[in-house]
C-alpha cells in the first residue's frame, strides 16, 4: 500500500494550548454504580470503553493487581444507553469500582479526558478496554513514584498479543546485554529520546492528573497520534521516565491493518521533522540537528 505524505492533522501547531476538556463540558457522565470504599485513593486506574469485546479481561487484569497501593477503578462507558457491563461490575464486589455512562458519545479523546476529570487521585493509570495490565504494574509504578517527583510520567514496556491473547512480540527486559553490560532499571527521557518519539500509548503509564489538566488533555485534532502529541507536550512541562518492566499487554486487534499503519506513517514523519518541533526542543545548533536526524532515521 502506497503511503501519501500529506499533512495528516487538523491542527498545525503541536504545542498550541487547547483546553480539550471544554469541548464536551455539557455532556453528563452518569454514575450507574459505585462500591468504592476509599474516598482518597493513592491511584486511579481509568478504563475508557466503547463497544469493547475485551472489557471484562481488561477489568479483571486491573483487579488482579498484587501488593498494590490503595487504588480505585473508574470505568467510563462512551456508548450511551449501553449498560451491559453493569451486572458484571456489580457481581465483582471489588470495593473499588465507579462505573459511569456518558449521555452522548464524546469521541475517543473526549472519553479519555473525561476519565481524567473523574479520577480522584493525582496518580492516573490508563487501561484501555482491549488491553490488559500485568499483575505487578501498580506495584512497580508506585515503587518508582516514591523515587521521582509527583508530576513525572512513568512509562514501562509492553508485550503485543493478538485478538485471542496469544503472544506476538516484545516484552524482553534483560538484566544484562551480551552477558556483560548491566541494563539500567530505568532512564529519563531527554530531548534526543523525545525527538525519536520514544513515547507511549499511555496504557500502563502513571500520569499526573494536575499536569494533564494543565496541558488541556488529549487533543482530537491530532488523531491518530493523539497520545504521542500529548506526551510531547508533557515532556515540555514535566519529566518522563521509562522503567525496565513490563506494564501491559497490548492487543493488536483484527481491525489493526495496513490502513492504520499507512495513516500513522505520515504522522510519524511530520512529528519528527516539522519546524515547530525542532525549534521547541532544540537549540539553534545545525550540527546537533543533523546528528538527531541521523539518530531518528536509524530508529525507523
Amino acid at each position: 500500500m502506497a503511503i501519501k505524505f500529506e499533512y495528516p492533522f487538523k491542527s498545525k501547531d503541536f504545542f498550541e494550548y487547547v483546553n480539550s476538556f471544554e469541548k464536551y463540558k455539557n455532556v453528563k457522565s452518569n454514575l450507574l454504580f459505585s462500591d468504592v470504599k476509599s474516598q482518597d485513593p493513592l491511584v486511579s486506574v481509568v478504563i475508557p470503553t466503547y463497544k469493547a469485546p475485551y472489557i471484562k479481561e481488561a477489568l479483571d487484569s486491573v483487579l488482579r493487581q498484587t501488593e498494590t497501593p490503595d487504588y480505585e477503578v473508574v470505568i467510563v462507558e462512551n456508548d450511551p444507553g449501553n449498560s451491559n457491563l453493569l451486572e458484571y461490575v456489580k457481581s465483582l464486589k471489588s470495593g473499588r469500582i465507579r462505573y459511569y455512562c456518558n449521555d452522548d458519545n464524546i469521541g475517543m479523546a473526549g472519553n479519555w479526558n473525561r476519565c481524567i476529570e473523574l479520577a480522584r487521585s493525582e496518580n492516573i493509570v490508563f487501561c484501555h478496554s482491549d488491553d490488559m495490565l500485568v499483575e505487578d504494574t501498580l506495584k512497580n509504578l508506585w515503587a518508582f513514584r516514591q523515587k521521582v517527583g509527583p508530576e513525572a510520567a512513568i512509562l514501562g514496556r509492553n508485550i503485543l498479543i493478538d485478538k485471542d491473547g496469544k503472544f506476538i512480540k516484545g516484552g524482553v527486559c534483560k538484566d544484562r546485554f551480551f552477558g556483560l553490560l548491566k541494563a539500567k532499571s530505568y532512564y529519563q527521557n531527554n530531548r534526543h529520546s523525545s525527538f525519536r518519539l520514544d513515547f507511549d500509548t499511555g496504557v500502563g503509564a502513571m500520569l499526573n492528573r494536575s499536569v494533564m489538566l494543565k496541558l488541556g488533555g488529549y487533543n482530537s485534532d491530532f488523531d491518530p497520534a493523539i497520545d504521542f502529541v500529548m506526551f510531547m507536550n508533557y515532556f515540555c512541562n514535566a519529566p518522563i521516565y521509562r522503567i525496565n518492566s513490563i506494564v501491559r499487554l497490548t492487543r493488536i486487534a483484527v481491525n489493526t491493518s495496513l490502513v492504520v499503519c499507512a495513516k500513522f506513517a505520515p504522522c510519524n514523519f511530520y512529528m519528527r521533522y516539522l519546524q515547530p518541533i525542532i525549534t521547541q526542543y532544540f537549540i539553534d545548533n545545525k550540527s546537533e540537528i543533523w546528528l538527531l536526524f541521523l539518530i531518528a532515521h536509524s530508529k525507523r
